[in-house]
């Protein structure tokens, strides 16, 4: 489903798929994530009860990407890019 950056945290949180602009969530069989601009770039990556977060930044764009899926009320563990694109959620 096609919808506003700004209304993407709610389908994070409930952990549906969802296309925004240059920003997507994707359930696989093992898990969820949200990506920024691609799957080159995780975001938030929910795995085996927990969310982890993307702790490396690059620009403003993927920063404010993540101000808008941060998912609601939950805490994450932190994880490089390099990390979170080990975890597989089978996509």
């Amino acid at each position: 489903m096609r919808i506003a950056n700004v209304n993407a945290r709610a389908y994070v949180t409930a952990r549906e798929p969802f296309q925004a602009n240059n920003l997507y969530g994707l359930k696989g069989s093992r898990g969820y994530a949200v990506f920024s601009y691609g799957r080159h770039w995780p975001l938030y990556i929910f795995r085996r009860g927990r969310w982890y977060e993307n702790a490396d930044r690059t620009s403003v764009t993927t920063s404010k990407h993540l101000s808008q899926t941060r998912p609601t009320g939950a805490e994450t563990t932190l994880k490089t890019l390099r990390q979170m694109l080990d975890i597989d959620i089978g996509l």
